[in-house]
């Protein structure tokens, strides 16, 4: 038994769904039925007991990138009920089921509770509050169902669809003629009104991203505007979203949150030399590889400033995440600038040390009074053992007047590092790396060789800490 094993283990016993009996249980059965070298988390994740993000999210927690998190969390939707019904059935005993029974769940979802959550996690998720599915968006998957993984675009082959949203969807892929792992975002043209608008922002991405070579910017390979499926081929990063992470987790701790912010800091100062403004900064657009380094994503809202008026370009309506956005750009009143990424990713900041936003609301409009009228509380006052200066440092971010902001990201990026000074701790991280993988390649090989590698990596890192 490996120290992750053991771990998983401690943290089961710990935060119990299960109880101490039936968590010696589980481990005789994984000791009885695993594959060669296979771990219990990966074990579980084959039974149907954890979802698919439970393996790096174990990871992330042994290594302490993260120090909160329920158990519940690594479960899917009736995987205590699932482990439950394996372990007593052999005994006879009436099985028990947890307080995430099918009984609790809507008819659709009792039927099958696996589908009903990947359409949950689907939805399109607004001012903290999930989006009622539209009709037209479920149309819309219909009509998608021809570009589906083991499809050929372009020179990719598309082996898994890894997100979806409004317009588009992303699949992970493999390029045949790299010999790479590659992210494929493709635009469904079903799902837009104006076809040569939705277009030319997917062009204009690609012609921003491959301006932007920085190591914690997701790169762009390929662009093609093709007549059925307009789709960028970018950087594959091997990881998890912030989004993903503070929702396993339930929150970072301060410093490890400091240094994904530092990283993304640096990203938009990059972009921001070229006078672009990223305008959709949140936890979902940045992705953190397995060795804690960040990069940020998706540039689709991005726009090129003017450097002689600091105005829009393109007279640019109001676009963006609201639980993120910044007073200035979602009423207008002010011209949008890199102030306004400033703010936004203070919020996400804010999310990812208190596992909460700072401000949610029923509808758009109200949250974005909140963020025009109301201060958010101080993190400090959410998370106790916090540090002060990373609390003032995003009150600062979340500064109402973009004047009272840092006003610039060197001076954001200046600040953190002196925390990570003073902590005594280097800022500095290991540059990512996108992990080559076989489309073929056996589910059970690549667990093993994904633990390999992170166990060295978490090596590297409690040596640098």
């Amino acid at each position: 038994m490996d120290s992750c094993d053991s771990f998983l283990l401690r943290i089961l016993a710990a935060c119990p769904p299960l109880s101490p009996a039936e968590v010696r249980q589980v481990e005789d059965w994984w000791h009885a039925e695993r594959s060669p070298a296979e771990g219990l988390a990966a074990f579980l994740i084959r039974q149907g007991v954890f979802n698919r993000e439970a393996l790096k999210t174990v990871e992330f927690m042994e290594r302490g990138y993260v120090t909160f998190s329920d158990a519940r969390h690594l479960f899917t939707m009736q995987g205590q009920d699932r482990a439950r019904n394996r372990l007593k059935s052999a005994s006879g005993r009436p099985v028990l089921t947890s307080s995430w029974s099918s009984s609790h769940l809507p008819a659709s979802a009792a039927e099958n509770p696996e589908e009903a959550l990947e359409r949950t996690e689907r939805k399109p998720v607004m001012h903290g509050v999930l989006a009622v599915q539209s009709s037209s968006q479920q149309r819309l998957e219909k009509r998608a169902t021809a570009l589906q993984a083991g499809a050929t675009l372009g020179k990719c082959l598309l082996t898994a669809e890894i997100g979806r949203g409004g317009s588009g969807v992303v699949f992970r892929g493999y390029h045949l003629g790299l010999n790479i792992p590659v992210a494929v975002k493709v635009l469904l043209l079903d799902a837009v009104q104006d076809h040569d608008s939705a277009c030319e922002q997917l062009r204009q991405e690609a012609r921003l991203l491959a301006q932007l070579n920085h190591a914690n910017i997701v790169r762009v390979l390929d662009f093609e505007d093709d007549a059925t499926h307009p789709y960028l081929v970018l950087e594959y990063v091997d990881g998890v979203s912030l989004s993903d992470l503070i929702r396993q987790s339930g929150r970072l701790r301060g410093d490890r949150a400091a240094r994904v912010i530092l990283q993304v800091a640096q990203a938009l100062d990059a972009a921001h030399c070229l006078g672009i403004v990223h305008r959709d900064v949140k936890p979902a657009n940045i992705l953190i590889t397995r060795d804690g380094s960040a990069k940020l994503a998706d540039l689709g809202l991005a726009v090129v400033i003017d450097s002689r008026t600091g105005t829009l370009r393109d007279g640019e309506a109001m676009a963006g995440t609201v639980a993120y956005m910044p007073p200035e750009q979602a009423l207008q009143t002010n011209p949008v600038d890199h102030r306004s990424d400033i703010y936004a990713l203070g919020a996400t900041f804010y999310h990812a040390v208190t596992g909460q936003m700072p401000f949610t609301g029923r509808t758009r409009s109200e949250v974005i009074k909140k963020h025009a009228r109301e201060t958010p509380v101080p993190p400090s006052h959410l998370v106790a053992d916090l540090d002060p200066a990373i609390s003032a440092v995003i009150c600062r971010m979340l500064a109402k007047d973009p004047s009272q902001r840092y006003s610039d990201h060197q001076e954001l990026i200046a600040a953190l590092t002196r925390i990570e000074t003073r902590s005594g701790h280097s800022i500095a991280l290991p540059l990512a790396g996108s992990a080559a993988e076989s489309p073929s390649q056996d589910a059970g090989d690549s667990v093993s060789r994904v633990r390999s590698i992170w166990r060295s990596l978490v090596r590297r890192f409690r040596a640098t800490s």
